[in-house]
C-alpha cells in the first residue's frame, strides 16, 4: 500500500515528464546525515526532495539547513508534459460507500493489454494519460488499452491500439502511458486525492 500517494506521483512526474532545469541542493539533517540531490517541492512541514532513485519526504524539522550547489542538470524531455498538468488533486469530500466509489471511478479504470499479459491501469486526465505498473509494460512494443464503459445495463468494450510509453520507472515500478486517440478526451478519469491531509484513523473511501 502506497501512504504517500500525491507526493509520490508528484515526484515521479517531476522525475520524467517535465522538460526542466533542475538545480542540485545539498540537505543536512539533524541526525547528523547529508543527503544531495533536487528540491521537488517545499511546503511549511515537509520537504518533497528526489535522491535520484528514491523520492523522500522529509519533516521540515529535521532539516537544518537546504544549500544550492550551483550544479544545475537538464531534466529529460517527455512530449513536453508539465507535471502539475499531468494529474488532478480532488478537492476534500464527504466518504462515500464503496459501491457508489466503484460507480463513480470504475470507468477510469482500465485492462492493459500486451503480447505477454495483462495488467490493469486507470486514467488520470482527459489527455488519456495512464498509471499503470512498469513490469506491465517493460519490454513491450505493442500496447492495447481496453476501456469498459456501462451502457444499457451492460459493459460495452472500446479498445485503444494505439498508445504510447510516456516514462517509466523500475524503482517505484510505474509507468504513465497515452492512449493516442482523440476520442481519450471522452473518458472518465480518476482524481488524486491529498494524502498530507490525511490523519490517523480517518476512513478511506
Amino acid at each position: 500500500m502506497i501512504k504517500n500517494w500525491t507526493p509520490l506521483l508528484a515526484g515521479f512526474c517531476a522525475a520524467v515528464c517535465q522538460t526542466v532545469v533542475a538545480e542540485t541542493s545539498i540537505l543536512r539533517l539533524k541526525n547528523g546525515a547529508v543527503l544531495q540531490g533536487e528540491v521537488l517541492r517545499e511546503r511549511d512541514d515537509s520537504l518533497l526532495f528526489d535522491l535520484g532513485f528514491q523520492v523522500l519526504t522529509l519533516p521540515r524539522a529535521e532539516v537544518v539547513s537546504v544549500e544550492k550547489t550551483g550544479e544545475e542538470k537538464a531534466g529529460p524531455k517527455a512530449d513536453n508534459i508539465l507535471a502539475e498538468d499531468v494529474y488532478f488533486v480532488e478537492p476534500a469530500r464527504e466518504p462515500l460507500p464503496v459501491d457508489k466509489n466503484v460507480h463513480r471511478v470504475g470507468g477510469a479504470v482500465v485492462q492493459v493489454q500486451t503480447a505477454s499479459g495483462l495488467g490493469s491501469g486507470f486514467i488520470i486526465n482527459k489527455s488519456g494519460h495512464v498509471i499503470t505498473n512498469q513490469h506491465v509494460i517493460s519490454g513491450e512494443r505493442e500496447i492495447t488499452i481496453v476501456v469498459y464503459e456501462q451502457k444499457d445495463g451492460g459493459l460495452e468494450k472500446r479498445v485503444f491500439p494505439k498508445v504510447r510509453i510516456i516514462a517509466m520507472n523500475g524503482f517505484l515500478d510505474l509507468a504513465i502511458l497515452q492512449i493516442d486517440d482523440p476520442a481519450a478526451e471522452t473518458l472518465p478519469f480518476v482524481p488524486i486525492g491529498d494524502s498530507d491531509s490525511l490523519t490517523q484513523g480517518q476512513q478511506v473511501g
